[in-house]
């Protein structure tokens, strides 16, 4: 039998991911873990052997909790699958994992490791350091008009957003002098970007600058 570990379990304790976590953890004998909460962090450590960090995602009031966290001025919160404020989202996450590496304890994934892996180009960044090939990339202008004089006649280009998870907010684009399109996974909604469960294709500059305006001030890379 193995030795009992006290897992201390972080992230929104209502969560489809902890509640599996939990159940598992507990079916291979270990004691039931130590639930904590991402919005009631404590202050000291608690008493745990061993921390697992969970995403902070699908909780609309940690979701506002940490771009106020991370300097966001938005008077209401984000609306489902609303793409918005990622820069903030990030900053305030990052609180909260600074936070938590304090508590000195040993993590199955390190806060530092999850701060890394959520900021595409220190990735990048840290990829090309260890000798591992990579396409060459570059951080995208905050502006879309600066963005856009630079363009050349007709090209192609991959955008990413700087914080963004899995697919979320990334666009293709191709141009020419005579035509453009755009995919992406993205749906505007009276001026809002939101997250689409399927691939949409914008075919004017209008569109597409309704996008990447509003996403390149958030941080992409190209």
């Amino acid at each position: 039998m193995s030795k009992p570990v006290r897992l201390g379990l972080v992230g929104n304790p209502d969560n489809r991911r902890i509640r599996d976590f939990r159940a598992r953890w507990v079916a291979l004998g270990q004691p039931e873990p130590v639930l904590i909460d991402y919005l009631k962090l404590p202050t000291v450590a608690p008493c745990v052997d061993v921390l697992r960090l969970d995403s902070p995602g699908e909780n609309a009031a940690l979701a506002a909790h940490l771009m106020a966290l991370g300097g966001s001025h938005r008077a209401e919160g984000l609306e489902h699958g609303e793409l918005d404020d990622q820069r903030e989202f990030h900053a305030g996450y990052c609180e909260l994992l600074r936070r938590v590496a304090d508590w000195g304890l040993p993590a199955f994934n390190a806060p530092a490791d999850i701060a890394t892996m959520f900021d595409k180009w220190h990735c990048h960044q840290r990829f090309v350091a260890a000798g591992l090939r990579r396409p060459p990339s570059v951080l995208a202008p905050s502006r879309y008009a600066q963005w856009r004089s630079e363009l050349p006649e007709q090209g192609r280009i991959f955008l990413k957003p700087l914080h963004g998870s899995s697919s979320s907010g990334v666009c293709a684009l191709r141009w020419t002098r005579s035509r453009q399109l755009l995919q992406s996974p993205l749906s505007i909604e009276s001026g809002r970007l939101y997250n689409s469960l399927r691939v949409r294709r914008y075919e004017s500059w209008a569109q597409i600058e309704t996008i990447l305006s509003r996403l390149l001030p958030q941080g992409m890379i190209a």
